[in-house]
């Protein structure tokens, strides 16, 4: 739209439209693999003309949010292997088949990994804690959500919940990226909209690969490189913890449990806007058997939805798109260079 001369606004702020996350990670992955499909189709538009450049950034956010997966699974793997390599061989100070006096000392970059350990907290942490420090400033969202102590509280469970849920959707995400990669479509399956609850066998048959590759990860660096097992604990913990973490969340009760403590919340549940409460009044008439209740019901039971409206007389052509290739790219830099070199229009020819 941007690129056919609209101006495009997100905004953030719009209040009366809400949508749920799938109720369970089985249902919350089989949507990402979908939304990687889409995502890493964005690769093909990148190359079009006349995007902006935010929306061409906007467009590899999207795909780099699956793509870095399997470069983390990589990296994690690599550094696995080389640490059980130099703890097997240990350092090899003279080179074998060289003969020198001096020999090569191990070289410690603990400003290297300072920099980088507190590179990956900032990226991780600091939008959540500038959300936190918003909802603590503002009286109204600091109720909503709870008050100050309970926020505090939730905003530690839901970071426990994320560092645990991580490695499994980490190895998730790359079996999509190369699945996609590799030719083969997704199944466009209708969401499950309802609070459906994930049994413990069905969560560990769905996470097999997951529990097995922790097991065979973990003991391997265990027998190899013990020291090295404290810094894989939280990939290797998530991997083994994957299946009963997956059943646990899909539990409706837990989640009213954690309401009843008042953790967890959003300012949504503490005072509902006047259209969730119509909602709730509509589905709590749906379920009796009263004259309200049996009002707008066809005959076969279904409750009547209100008709659509109109759509709007609005017609919007698509534009062929135009493919940036090396060919045009040189045609339209020699365009330019000879509009440049060219003399306007009432200047004379030579100075």
């Amino acid at each position: 739209m941007r690129r056919a001369g609209y101006e495009v606004w997100l905004l953030a702020d719009l209040e009366g439209s809400w949508e749920e996350v799938p109720s369970n990670v089985i249902d919350f992955a089989a949507r990402d693999r979908r939304w990687a499909q889409g995502n890493l189709q964005h690769i093909g538009v990148l190359r079009m003309r006349g995007l902006h450049w935010l929306n061409r950034l906007h467009m590899l956010t999207g795909v780099l949010s699956y793509a870095t997966s399997p470069i983390w699974f990589t990296v994690l793997v690599l550094s696995s292997i080389l640490t059980c390599e130099m703890a097997l061989q240990g350092h090899q100070y003279f080179s074998p088949g060289q003969y020198t006096l001096f020999p090569t000392w191990p070289q410690y970059r603990e400003g290297e990994i300072e920099i980088l350990l507190t590179g990956t907290v900032i990226v991780l942490l600091l939008p959540k804690l500038l959300g936190t420090t918003l909802a603590l400033i503002t009286p109204a969202l600091r109720r909503g959500f709870g008050g100050a102590l309970r926020l505090g509280a939730s905003l530690l469970l839901e970071q426990i919940f994320s560092v645990l849920l991580a490695p499994p959707m980490m190895v998730f995400h790359s079996t999509f990226v190369l699945t996609t990669l590799a030719g083969r479509p997704v199944v466009w399956n209708t969401q499950e909209r309802g609070d459906r609850g994930i049994g413990l066998g069905e969560a560990l048959w769905r996470h097999k690969w997951h529990i097995l590759l922790g097991l065979a990860w973990g003991a391997s660096i265990v027998f190899l490189a013990p020291r090295f097992i404290w810094w894989m604990m939280p990939v290797i913990a998530g991997l083994l913890l994957s299946a009963p973490l997956t059943a646990l969340t899909s539990r409706a009760s837990v989640g009213r449990f954690f309401r009843r403590l008042g953790l967890l919340l959003t300012p949504e549940e503490v005072s509902p806007p006047p259209e969730l409460k119509q909602l709730l009044q509509s589905c709590a008439e749906s379920e009796g058997d009263g004259p309200s209740s049996r009002r707008g019901k066809r005959e076969d039971g279904e409750r009547e939805l209100p008709a659509l409206p109109a759509p709007a007389p609005l017609t919007m052509d698509p534009i062929v798109p135009e493919y940036l290739g090396i060919r045009g790219s040189l045609a339209g830099v020699a365009r330019a260079a000879v509009a440049a070199a060219w003399p306007r229009h009432g200047e004379p020819l030579s100075r």
